[in-house]
């Protein structure tokens, strides 16, 4: 079991992560997803685990692209959210299961969006690169619009497709 005392980032924030069953759990989890002999269903169950601790966390729920400042652990975890979230959905893509994969995108692009927003709004940069989370909202969204077509919902891909020209308008201003 990690101790409190050798914790790092987002992980080392009591108001994050407050319980170390909580870090255990995600270390556990973590792990498993990076270990090449993981079959596809057993990541698939850990970030959907990933996914519910994550929004469980009262400082992720309490999070809203309206706040003021947020602290660089916080926003971490919050980017860490979304990447949890579009993995998710590459690994219901992979699998064949598009109607979950559909879900887990247009998830991970509003997660991305509000974050995006936030920085955006607060005119501080000091949280990384929005360049960054503009290149992996954008990179969603282009994932999604083929999940879509799969799917059949040619309508849905063509408004994906416009909110990507949107957002690389945006990018290059």
């Amino acid at each position: 079991m990690a101790s409190s005392s050798n914790r790092s980032g987002w992980y080392a924030d009591k108001q994050l992560v407050p319980d170390e069953s909580t870090v255990t759990s995600l270390a556990l989890y973590k792990s498993l997803i990076s270990n090449p002999l993981t079959d596809i269903t057993t990541k698939k169950t850990c970030y959907t685990k990933l996914v519910a601790l994550l929004d469980s966390l009262p400082a992720v729920r309490a999070f809203n692209s309206q706040s003021a400042a947020i602290s660089q652990n916080l926003y971490d975890l919050l980017l860490y959210r979304c990447t949890v979230h579009n993995q998710l959905a590459a690994l219901y893509s992979q699998a064949g299961d598009v109607h979950n994969a559909s879900h887990y995108y247009d998830r991970a692009a509003r997660l991305y969006e509000a974050l995006i927003k936030f920085v955006t709004k607060s005119g501080n940069n000091d949280y990384g690169s929005v360049h960054a989370v503009f290149e992996s909202l954008e990179q969603t969204l282009k994932q999604w619009i083929g999940v879509e077509e799969a799917i059949g919902r040619k309508t849905k891909a063509a408004k994906l497709s416009a909110r990507v020209e949107k957002l690389q308008a945006q990018m290059i201003k």
